[in-house]
């Protein structure tokens, strides 16, 4: 007889090897992709940059279905991306923060999902609902599908980006230059 902290932690192990062994293709691949995007692209807009560094988010996360390892895995092509389109790094921290932890409420296979409709399904019949499935608890989300249209709108517009450091050099050392 086992108790419940050794039955998770046994039912844990598998899960944490798999998600090691994935972390670790993915960073493979996010390698390649960096490297091909810091041959390719000397510098790029800042608007692009953020983008891809949005897309980037999403679309690793919704293979690994886990964020905080999605961010780790992530995040030195995030900085070089960074570094291409001149952007500031607490504003690619939040793009990261957002792209990243919205998507783990929208699909039906994310944990949050799973446990709402595992948590939910005592009260379902008090309210007259026979059962819930995944993809509309994914869907019925507001709130992450409302953080991500922002996100597109704020990457869109630019809204709040605020001046590159790249062009704070560039003007500091134009005005460093007349100082002489």
């Amino acid at each position: 007889a086992t108790s419940i902290l050794i039955d998770g932690m046994n039912r844990a192990v598998g899960i944490s090897i798999f998600t090691m062994l994935l972390v670790g293709t993915v960073e493979i691949v996010l390698h390649s992709i960096s490297r091909t995007v810091a041959r390719s692209v000397a510098a790029m807009s800042a608007r692009k940059a953020e983008a891809l560094v949005a897309l980037m988010m999403v679309v690793v996360n919704t293979f690994l279905a886990h964020n905080t390892v999605t961010i780790l895995a992530t995040a030195a092509a995030a900085r070089n991306l960074r570094e291409r389109g001149g952007l500031s790094g607490m504003r690619v921290c939040q793009i990261v923060d957002i792209a990243g932890n919205t998507v783990m409420h929208m699909f039906p296979y994310m944990i949050t999902t799973v446990l709402v409709m595992a948590l939910a399904r005592p009260d379902l019949k008090l309210y007259g609902v026979d059962s819930l499935n995944p993809v509309s608890v994914g869907f019925s989300n507001f709130h992450s599908w409302g953080l991500l249209a922002c996100l597109a709108v704020v990457i869109g517009t630019g809204l709040w980006r605020g001046e590159s450091p790249r062009k704070k050099d560039a003007a500091n050392s134009a005005f460093a230059g007349q100082m002489v």
